[in-house]
């Protein structure tokens, strides 16, 4: 008897165990296509944004406002500018801060790539938006073929934090 308990006991952690692995790989692919819409969303927000850019921050203030609005509630902390030099011209934060950021890695991959492509970099430290830490989405931005600076999106690492928190867990 005490061996047949046993052998349920195993079973039932087997079972459970399975249910356990199927649930993560669901939870998952979940969060991995809402990312994969936040991404394809951001990106058609970088290339109208790069379209509006006249080198007139006081003029593009309100396009980049209206693109933030249209993507999905706290997945956006804000909008960057960054010239050729790594020096930002224009953040949505609407603060007159500028900061350098041509040491960052999302900045050099563009600078360096001289291709025009998307590019998601790792969660930093946010020298604008103080205390938070982002995801950097940009675009480079082309002058003739050249690079000419960089088009910014700064995703919040807490909102795919709530994103994750979000899903349904079970026990």
């Amino acid at each position: 008897m005490w061996l047949t308990s046993d052998r349920a006991q195993a079973g039932l952690q087997r079972e459970a165990l399975l249910r356990a692995e199927q649930r993560a790989t669901q939870l998952s692919d979940a969060l991995a296509g809402q990312v994969q819409a936040l991404i394809g969303g951001i990106d058609v927000a970088l290339l109208q944004l790069r379209r509006e850019w006249r080198g007139n921050a006081d003029e593009f203030d309100a396009v980049a406002r209206s693109l933030i609005a249209a993507l999905p509630p706290g997945s956006i902390s804000h909008v960057t500018v960054a010239m050729a030099g790594g020096d930002t011209v224009y953040n949505s934060l609407g603060t007159a801060d500028r900061v350098n950021v041509a040491d960052r890695e999302h900045f050099r991959v563009q600078q360096q790539s001289g291709a025009d492509r998307l590019h998601v970099g790792k969660a930093v430290q946010s020298r604008l938006a103080r205390n938070t830490w982002t995801v950097i989405v940009n675009r480079p931005l082309l002058q003739g073929g050249r690079f000419a600076g960089t088009m910014n999106v700064s995703v919040p690492t807490g909102y795919f934090a709530d994103r994750l928190a979000a899903l349904a867990l079970d026990e």
